[in-house]
């Protein structure tokens, strides 16, 4: 039997299972996204009521033969590098997690993608490490901001499809020629850009702006609106037409005053 001790964790999702325990999406340094049965979270004295909860680190333990594992241990991650699992005096990737609106969601956003996208249990420590820069972003005092909300999500979304195999060259188009910053291109499906002739009818977007997205500058308000069209269609098309509750909420919050 399998068995897991102190593994760096963020509860995705949780669902009620059966009249007291708990289902449980779990996004792991080593193990990548793991299923895991909390027993007995629901009751009212569980040790696990308050801490399993989405956006918190935590060190979790667990053990079992089969893809659904079941918990054993969970206290939260004090005094640890989450991104190395190694114990320091001072984490510098905590952060407040009972945090409202649009910042909230956003992590919701970040997720939904991590639940829906990564294969079980197949460790991606870049794409945790890229998960937990973007909760840190997400949370610090000066993310309030648009482009501060916009920067943290387009780096998290790139290191995803990048290390999923889905991203795309944005230094070069399908041909094999380099962008240039005075033309035009269009998104060609999942492939990569085509340049833009006279007249065409798709979404098309600067070379500028395509070159700023792959050096990861995202100062300049074209290049935040071009990356977030870009990777939401990379993105769409492995969803598959699945939506996302995340999305919805974050529109509505930042149309409401």
């Amino acid at each position: 039997m399998m068995r897991v001790f102190d593994e760096p964790a963020f509860i995705l999702h949780s669902r009620p299972y059966k009249e007291t325990s708990l289902l449980a999406e779990v996004f792991t340094l080593n193990y990548g996204v793991v299923s895991i049965m909390v027993k007995g979270a629901l009751r009212p004295k569980s040790q696990y009521k308050s801490i399993i909860q989405p956006l918190r680190p935590l060190l979790l333990s667990w053990q079992g033969r089969t893809g659904l594992k079941i918990l054993t241990g969970a206290e939260p991650a004090q005094n640890i590098d989450l991104a190395t699992g190694q114990l320091i005096q001072v984490s510098s990737t905590l952060f407040t997690a009972d945090a409202s609106g649009v910042q909230y969601y956003c992590a919701l956003y970040i997720n939904e993608l991590a639940t829906y996208l990564l294969p079980k249990q197949e460790s991606h420590p870049l794409v945790f490490a890229a998960y937990l820069n973007c909760l840190s972003r997400l949370f610090r005092n000066d993310a309030g901001t648009e482009s501060a909300l916009e920067h943290a999500l387009r780096y998290y979304e790139s290191v995803l499809l990048d290390e999923l195999g889905y991203g795309i060259n944005f230094r070069y188009d399908i041909s094999g020629k380099p962008i240039n910053p005075e033309h035009c291109y269009v998104l060609q499906g999942g492939e990569g850009f085509v340049y833009a002739r006279n007249s065409v009818p798709q979404r098309v977007f600067s070379g500028r702006d395509i070159l700023d997205i792959g050096s990861g500058n995202y100062d300049l308000a074209g290049a935040r609106k071009a990356a977030k069209l870009i990777f939401r269609q990379l993105l769409d098309i492995q969803l598959g037409g699945r939506r996302l509750h995340s999305r919805e909420l974050i529109r509505y919050q930042i149309r409401t005053p």
